[in-house]
Parts: C-alpha cells; structure tokens; sequence
C-alpha cells in the first residue's frame, strides 16, 4: 500500500491530525483513516506532511458532514463493501443523468492496473434540461457521486492492497463546442466548482483524464476549464484528438472496456438503416467475437461516385485482466487473428484502413483465433470541412463450431 518512504510521513499526518480532531482515529470511518486516503492527500500535496494534514482535516470535516445528510447516508449503506461505481444510487440520478451522460463502465478496465473507467459521450450532454435542474438537486446528485466514488475506490484499494484510482474519459465526438461555451456556460461553471471540490476534499482519485476525438476548438474550452486545475490535475489530463483516439484508447482500455465504451456512445444509432455521418466528426461502433466465431460486415456509402469517406477496422483481443501488480497480459505471444502484443504497448491489428467510395465498399469479414476480442468499425469523415455522408452498415456473426449464420442487424 504504501512506498518505502512514506511510513514516516502517513504517522506524522495522523499525529497532526490527531491534535486537531478529537477523537482520531477511533471514531472516524475507516474510509477516512486508512493508509490509502492519507496516502492520497500525501501525493496530492507534494509528500509535505504538514501541508496534507491540513487539507485532511479540512476534507474530513467536510465529508463527515456531508455523511449525515440522508441521501448519502443511504447511498452509502446501499454501497456497503461493493467494489463497483452505480450511479442508480445517486439522489435524483434519472433525471440528472438524462442531462448528463456519464457512465461507469459495467465492464472493462484500463490495460495496467486494472484501474475503473468512468465515461461520458458529451454529444449526449443536454444543456437545456440541465439548465432546469434545481440547484439543490444538482448539489445532492454531486456531492453523493464523489461520496460514492471514494467509498467505491476505498473497497478497491483496501481489496487490492494499493491506492486505486479513476480513469475518466470524455468523448468530444460530435459534440459542438460553440453550444457548451455559449448554452452550457451554466454547465462549465458548475463543472469549474466541481472540480474544485474533487481537488480540496478528494485528491488523486483520478489517475489519468483522456479528452477523445478532441475537435481543433478543444484548446478554447479548455482554456476556460483548466484554470481551475492544479498542477498536478493539469498533468493527468490527456487529449487525443480523432488521429489518436483509437490507438489511444486501445493502449489504455482493455477490449472489454472499449465495448462497453462503444455500447453506451452508439448503440442506438440506425447502422443498418443508414447514418448520417456529419462533417468533422466519425461514428463508431463495436462487435464481440468467441474464439473462432467469424463476422461478416456488409458496408454501403451514398452518394456520387466522388464521395469518400475513411473506413477503419480493427481487431481487438481480449486481455486476461490485469494483475494487482502490474499490466494486462495475453494469453500468447500471438492472439487471435494472428494479433501480437507490440512492445510499444499495442495490442491490436488494423483490418482495413482506406478511403471508401460507393462503388468500392463492399463486404468484408475477420475470424477470431483462439482469443475471443472486438472488431472496433469506424466510419471516419473528420478530414471533412463541409459534407456529411450517409453510411449504412449490416453485420454477420458465423459460428465456425456449427457453421450456422446469425444476422444481429
């Protein structure tokens, strides 16, 4: 739980807080007393124990009070020693999470550590019901979601033996930032706060924020979010703009992970019927394969016959999960569909990668190997500055073991 030097340092914070709270640490919860929150507040504040203890006693006060109001109170009970975030349990969480749209993965972790994702597609953000949310109830909504994650993240550390942390990943595909800095002033205000709060009362409870398919006008909504962020804060946050954000993504999140990413971001979208992929941005979507299972996707583009879109295809195979010490491992050397885990890191295979055009898409198809993974389709028109494209997409899952065939759209 704790690096070598550090043991000196966590007792001079409890003696420090110890001066100053009565009673500590008998009658504190042991989510406030443990090594791993002292730990937090340690890193969090350059190892200085003096500085930490104060911002401690200072969050303890804080979350103590914030533990006897009613909704968290039952949250809490309803948490009890769970190791998974559930934003069901939040106060008033169906109709905030309506405006907005952020996820714990069900399933899934980040590729080293076995670390919990939580994601937000900000296309579904809805800024004008967010600005009908009654100030009280967003408070209690907030303030029981970071109550949550700490006590969810505290199971975690206690099980794991070491200080577990977030990864939160915002995806800005399709999401106008013009909309968030005029309409969502309301909503980036409230999230200056939030932040503020995450920083003062809940320190390194984040590991890593990735900002995927951050569009060129990123810079200018972050200028207004970032002064709100620490150094260190600052430090963590990690922007991919499309280029990057496949291969970016693949290297953090496992395959599991990345499909339940792509369930929440897309599963409602007419892939069969036709999509309307707009200017700047690209749509994806996600397929699970069994050992051996073959899918066939069939790839249809509107159009004249001078319109192209980008078509990317790749295979992802499932990890093992990762150890408590260290990073994901593959079965083999080399996975299923003949997928060898890259020294760099990577550790999936590009099955298409071309410039399609109505009289060039066509069908095509991957056989898993021993390893069950993902085909992860991309229909990319980022490189666009005016047209959006219609792109229709069916799928065909054929089982090698019986050869039968099942059409899932």
């Amino acid at each position: 739980m704790l690096e070598l030097d550090d043991r000196a340092a966590i007792n001079a914070i409890n003696d420090l807080v110890a001066r100053r709270l009565s009673g500590w640490p008998a009658s504190y919860p042991e989510c406030l007393t443990h090594d791993a929150h002292l730990c937090r507040f340690l890193h969090g504040h350059g190892r200085e124990p003096t500085k930490a203890a104060e911002n401690m006693i200072a969050a303890v006060e804080y979350r103590m009070q914030k533990m006897k109001e009613p909704a968290i109170a039952q949250m809490r009970a309803a948490i009890g020693d769970s190791t998974l975030i559930d934003m069901a349990l939040l106060p008033h969480s169906e109709r905030v999470l309506r405006c907005l749209p952020t996820r714990s993965l069900r399933e899934g972790v980040t590729r080293e550590g076995a670390l919990p994702v939580v994601y937000a597609p900000l296309r579904r953000v809805d800024v004008d019901a967010f600005a009908t949310l009654p100030d009280d109830m967003l408070e209690n909504f907030l303030s029981a979601m970071l109550e949550q994650r700490a006590l969810v993240l505290h199971n975690l550390s206690v099980a794991q033996q070491r200080v577990i942390k977030v990864v939160d990943v915002r995806d800005f595909n399709a999401a106008w930032i013009s909309q968030m800095l005029t309409k969502g002033k309301a909503l980036l205000l409230k999230l200056k706060a939030f932040l503020q709060r995450v920083q003062a009362h809940y320190p390194e409870s984040t590991q890593q924020a990735i900002m995927a398919h951050a569009p060129s006008s990123f810079s200018t909504l972050f200028a207004v979010v970032s002064p709100a962020l620490n150094e260190r804060m600052r430090a963590k946050v990690t922007v991919l703009d499309a280029s990057q954000s496949f291969d970016g993504l693949a290297r953090r999140l496992d395959a599991k992970a990345l499909h339940s990413m792509a369930s929440l971001a897309s599963a409602d979208l007419p892939w069969a019927s036709g999509l309307s992929v707009a200017n700047g941005t690209c749509e994806f979507t996600t397929r699970w394969l069994r050992a051996r299972e073959t899918l066939r996707w069939q790839v249809r583009l509107s159009g004249g016959s001078s319109d192209t879109i980008r078509l990317f295809v790749a295979w992802v195979p499932y990890a093992r999960a990762p150890s408590a010490a260290g990073a994901a491992t593959v079965g083999s050397a080399t996975t299923g569909g003949g997928v060898s885990a890259a020294p760099d890191g990577a550790c999936y295979r590009v099955l298409h990668d071309s410039a399609i055009t109505p009289s060039t898409a066509g069908v095509y198809s991957h056989v898993a190997g021993e390893t069950e993974g993902l085909i992860w389709l991309c229909v990319d028109n980022t490189a666009s500055w005016w047209n959006a494209y219609t792109v229709s997409v069916t799928f065909t899952h054929e089982n090698a073991a019986n050869d039968t065939a099942a059409p899932i759209e």
